[in-house]
Formats: C-alpha cells, structure tokens, sequence
C-alpha cells in the first residue's frame, strides 16, 4: 500500500513538474525534421542531400522552369513563416524568389511530416519529383474500389502504387465525404484526361485575365460542390490535393514545358 502511495504521488509530480515547464514556455525534446536537399536538380536521382532544420523551419521543394523550357528542382528547409504566409504554395507562373533569373515558378510548397524509419523525406513528394526511371504508367492507387489502400483525408497517406493501363493516365479526385475532404488517388482514361485538362486550363486563362467572379467561377479553388478532377501524364505525377495539381499543370503550360497532348513533362520520354 505504501509503495502504491508513493507511486502515485512521483507520478502526480512528474505530470506537474512537466505541465510547469510548458506553462513556462519550456518543453521537451522535439522531434527533429530531416529533408530532402538539392539545388537545380532533374530529378529525384540528383536531389540526393539531406538537411536538417532548425527549430523554425519546415521542408519545401520547388520545382522551376528555366529559360530553356526544362524543368529543375530545389528543396530544402525554409523558415515556417514563408510557408504559413503562402508563398510556397503553387502560384502563377512568373513569381520568383531566390531562383537564377528568368527561371518560372511552376509548384512551390512546404511539408512538416517527420521522418519515420524507413520512410522518405516528406518532401520528395510534393510538385511532382519523381526518379528518372520512373515509369510514367505508375500512378499512386488509393482508392476504396479497386485498390488495397482506399481513400485517404491527408493526400501524403497515399503511398500505394500501381500501374496503369497504356491508354490511362494518373488522376486525383476530391470529394466530400460526410462533411470532409477525401481524396481518392487513381488511372483514369487519357481521352477523357485530355478533354478536362484543356477545359479546366481554359477556364483558368479566362479567370486569371479576367478576374471576373462570373466568369472564374471555382476555376483552381476549392468547389462549392465538393468535386474536383485532375489528370497529369508523368510517372508518379498524382501527389497533392486536386486543385494543387491543377495549378502546377497550369504553371508547367503557361511555361512551355507540359505537352498538352500527352500531359507530360516535355523533357519526359515514356519509359517502360
């Protein structure tokens, strides 16, 4: 009984003496974040370094368009403040920031998910990076029909894979599901892909030119009706929400660097 007393009172100061110490604005050990770190890199392949941030800084990847059309990637750590205030999140294309001049922002964005054993820095899925000999058939599959992991609330759960028919591309949908965002990772047919893609980026030129609410619409937000569908053609190319992917597709035509025929990247040869 004794023994009983006396480790329920070291357990009551253990809880007070921690609970005073993050009143005080002192806390425990926190959990270190390691990214993913290159700069200019092609792929996946050259963006081979790691980082490790400071207390204020979060993971980001970039992903440029040089004046000769091709695509490059920098990523890193960035302070959270740049990240919270959005300029790490797709933009128009145009924007610069610490990129060579002339080079064009096609996808920007952070990630704060830690690094488990065995997993890969948060950042080495966000705009799109892939390995070079990524097969452009392989999508990531979550969905809840006809994949082993089904539909996921947070678009970085979505980690199974699968290969797509020759006449499909990778898509993302979002839906409402029970008053929240699902979203659902999956191939779908490239003659339909094609036919949305240039619907929505015309839609999109016609609002940014514009900015007229009667004419822009949802174009690129999020939809009143909870319904949003983007297609890409490279290997891997489905990361993200919906309307994140439709605005890097956006920012990669505008640039010159996406075919519009095929989706793909155009510095991407399809690889079997």
């Amino acid at each position: 009984m004794l023994q009983s007393k006396i480790g329920f009172v070291l357990n009551v100061l253990f809880i007070v003496y921690f609970t005073s110490k993050s009143a005080n604005g002192q806390t425990g050990p926190t959990v270190t974040l390691t990214c993913r770190s290159c700069n200019r890199a092609s792929s996946l392949d050259q963006c081979s370094g790691s980082i490790t941030c400071g207390v204020n800084e979060i993971c980001y990847l970039d992903e440029l368009i040089t004046d000769q059309k091709t695509v490059v990637y920098n990523a890193g750590c960035r302070a959270k403040d740049v990240c919270n205030a959005g300029t790490s999140k797709p933009s128009i294309v145009g924007k610069r920031e610490l990129q060579k001049r002339g080079d064009l922002v096609a996808c920007s964005a952070c990630c704060n998910r830690p690094r488990y054993s065995g997993e890969p820095e948060c950042n080495t899925r966000l705009c799109g990076i892939k390995y070079a000999n990524t097969n452009t058939s392989t999508c990531y599959s979550c969905d809840s029909s006809s994949s082993g992991q089904g539909d996921v609330h947070e678009p970085q759960d979505c980690i199974s894979q699968s290969v797509c028919q020759s006449n499909e591309a990778c898509g993302v949908q979002r839906y409402d599901y029970l008053g929240s965002d699902s979203h659902r990772y999956v191939c779908l047919p490239k003659l339909i892909c094609t036919l949305l893609t240039k619907e929505a980026l015309k839609r999109m030129e016609e609002c940014r030119q514009s900015h007229d609410s009667n004419i822009c619409g949802n174009v690129g937000k999020r939809s009143l009706v909870n319904v949003c569908t983007a297609c890409c053609g490279d290997g891997l190319c489905n990361t993200g929400t919906c309307e994140q992917l439709l605005d890097r597709i956006y920012n990669l035509w505008k640039g010159g660097a996406l075919d519009l025929h095929t989706l793909q990247l155009k510095q991407t040869t399809t690889r079997l």
